[in-house]
């Protein structure tokens, strides 16, 4: 299975599904879903989100 590069496009999905008014966790499910990945490989979660939110 290909995994997305880091940033490599759900900056724009995040920002999109902030704008939507989805929760942390909630774009997270949603980031995961599309086949994205956290900086380190693994699955985001909600707390991924806020970081990169309030960055």
């Amino acid at each position: 299975m290909a995994t997305t590069p880091i940033w490599s496009g759900y900056g724009a999905a995040l920002i999109e599904l902030n704008a939507a008014g989805k929760m942390d966790k909630e774009i997270a499910v949603a980031l995961n879903a599309e086949g994205f990945v956290a900086a380190r490989g693994c699955a985001f979660k909600g707390e991924n989100v806020w970081l990169l939110r309030t960055r």
